[in-house]
């Protein structure tokens, strides 16, 4: 996509990722696939400072507007480990996409499959063999936007994750060759 450009968050931006991920939340109030995000809710202001000050918060700019952002690290929910994963490797050899969103005015101008590549240009640049994921059910879009970008769907499965509305979680994984 011409003028979009990505860099990692910083302590300043997080005005900007709040408007971000409130935009988002408002725009999938009432849809039929829902990412159970909250305002005042996940994801919270100190989660999103936490991930910058780590420089594992990543966003992508137009027109000098921040328009996406997500987090990237090898930290994953403990129910991982009942997934039988297509790739066998140690946990730093696995890149987690974490809240990725996209605002509603360029949904569908392939942002989110620009961050995507993002993470998986990371991934290989840190050695990794796969990317993986989890997709909460009642947002079977997000599903199916990684299941076109190549992920492998490898099973729903119940995680905990604190505060959740659900606990059932569609886990994806893409190897990276």
């Amino acid at each position: 996509m011409r003028s979009l450009s990505f860099r990692q968050a910083s302590s300043f931006d997080l005005p900007d990722l709040r408007r971000l991920y409130d935009e988002i939340i408002d725009a999938m109030d009432g849809a039929t696939s829902h990412a159970q995000w909250q305002r005042g809710g996940y994801p919270t202001d100190s989660f999103l400072q936490t991930k910058s000050a780590l420089g594992e918060l990543w966003v992508a700019e137009k027109d000098s507007r921040m328009v996406a952002a997500m987090v990237l690290n090898s930290e994953c929910n403990p129910g991982y480990a009942q997934v039988d994963w297509q790739i066998s490797c140690d946990p730093d050899e696995v890149l987690i996409i974490h809240t990725l969103g996209v605002s509603p005015g360029v949904q569908g101008q392939g942002v989110g499959k620009a961050m995507v590549q993002l993470a998986a240009d990371i991934a290989r640049r840190q050695g990794c063999k796969c990317m993986r994921l989890d997709v909460i059910d009642t947002n079977p879009a997000a599903g199916d936007f990684y299941a076109a970008l190549g992920f492998c769907f490898r099973g729903r499965f119940e995680l905990d994750y604190p505060g959740a509305v659900c606990t059932n979680f569609d886990l994806y994984e893409l190897p990276l060759h």
